[in-house]
């Protein structure tokens, strides 16, 4: 019984150090990455600030002991010199979990001001939800997504030529994520879109989705996203079009396949379209541009010719459509000029 009892003893006292040893260097570990994080973090304003751009916090919080490293970040700002705009937002907060090095998930809170002088813009900005979540590595960032719901972008009122007055969605979606090799896939969901321009009638609700994969981006997007995008826009980027939608007046727009950008950002390729609702296009335009409801009328009497229809929808077509370095032909017929992409 006293060999026994010696033995428990011994037990629980070997258990009591393993759990005493583990705790240590659990602690250990976070302070470590505590410090990375944090260095991590002052090398990227110090970066940002070489450059004319400026991050800060008015209040600034760290914690998260023991299971993660959080940010608590009052009244967040962003200064561009060169670019002449000024971001102010109302708190973020971010949370990165220790046990899975490289994710982050941030929040940000409204409202959000925003202030170019320099363009003459000036907004406020609403939204009821707005999460990001990103994974970055050694070479930098790999996967970025966010989500927004409830967002108003309204005009202050001291602006005197704004391109619109007020902006609203019901939700948005957006992410980028390694598609193998070194391709990327970008999709962007935006529902319930409402635009009021500062001239003119308001634009109709509509919708946005978006899948495309870009190729030979890289392994990541790099410590400078936009950056890595020029490179690859620079070398002539290679574009699948899995689905390109847009929803306008009772009239849906579908696109699908494989185009290419110049250096220029100018986009050749050739796509498949299917629209549905086609009786309904013309005053669904008509309400974007005015006095165009003949021009799409005689485009879509003269593309007719190269349609075909869509079985089970007698007011769908679907047809080739033709893209030579930003001009849209169907057919012979060009309808449309798409402008130099930028990044």
């Amino acid at each position: 019984m006293t060999k026994r009892r010696h033995r428990f003893r011994r037990g629980t006292t070997i258990a009591t150090l393993v759990v005493v040893l583990l705790v240590v260097l659990w602690g250990g570990y976070w302070y470590l990455s505590n410090r990375m994080a944090t260095s991590a973090v002052q090398d990227l304003l110090a970066s940002l600030a070489a450059d004319g751009r400026a991050v800060a916090c008015v209040e600034n919080e760290t914690g998260g002991f023991p299971l993660s490293l959080d940010l608590d970040c009052g009244q967040p700002s962003f200064n561009d010199t060169k670019a002449g705009m000024a971001v102010g937002f109302t708190r973020l907060t971010a949370s990165a979990p220790v046990y899975w090095p490289g994710s982050v998930t941030a929040a940000l809170s409204a409202p959000m001001a925003i202030d170019a002088p320099a363009q003459g813009l000036a907004y406020d900005a609403n939204w009821l939800r707005a999460i990001a979540n990103a994974d970055a590595g050694l070479s930098g960032l790999n996967s970025i997504a966010f989500e927004l719901d409830e967002l108003t972008v309204a005009a202050k009122p001291d602006v005197k030529k704004p391109p619109f007055t007020r902006l609203a969605a019901s939700r948005a979606r957006g992410a980028a994520e390694p598609a193998g090799g070194d391709a990327y896939r970008f999709t962007l969901l935006a529902d319930d879109l409402l635009v009021k321009l500062r001239k003119g009638a308001d634009l109709p609700a509509f919708a946005i989705q978006m899948d495309v994969t870009a190729h030979d981006v890289g392994g990541s997007l790099g410590t400078d996203p936009a950056a890595t995008m020029r490179a690859w826009l620079a070398s002539g980027g290679t574009v699948d079009v899995t689905s390109l939608l847009v929803a306008l007046g009772g009239s849906v727009i579908r696109a699908s396949g494989a185009v290419r950008l110049s250096p220029a950002g100018l986009i050749t390729g050739n796509l498949t379209v299917r629209v549905s609702g086609l009786k309904k296009l013309p005053k669904a335009v008509a309400k974007i541009r005015p006095g165009a409801e003949d021009q799409v009328k005689q485009w879509i009497a003269a593309a007719s010719m190269f349609a075909k229809p869509v079985e089970g929808d007698a007011d769908a077509r679907e047809m080739p459509i033709a893209i030579r370095d930003g001009v849209v032909s169907v057919g012979v017929i060009a309808v449309a000029t798409i402008p130099p992409l930028r990044f």
